[in-house]
């Protein structure tokens, strides 16, 4: 059985390393829709031109503050830290 089905909206935290190039291009083939939770937006601008226009979005957020985090992640189906 599959969990993660087309148009799921996925925000993934920690992208940088093994599991965030690993995880996102497979969420990508899934047909996932993908936020990208990160400090700069600027830094992480390959990421969101890897995937089809609209399907990955870079999020600035700061993770000392519950009301950045919660903006991330309020319309999520799933997340990944």
């Amino acid at each position: 059985m599959e969990i993660l089905c087309e148009e799921s909206f996925v925000t993934v935290f920690w992208w940088v390393g093994i599991l965030g190039s690993y995880l996102i291009p497979k969420l990508r083939a899934h047909g996932a829709m993908v936020r990208v939770a990160v400090r700069d937006t600027d830094q992480a601008i390959a990421l969101r031109t890897s995937g089809p226009t609209g399907q990955v979005e870079l999020q600035a957020v700061n993770l000392q503050k519950e009301e950045s985090v919660s903006h991330a992640i309020g319309d999520s189906d799933y997340v990944v830290n």
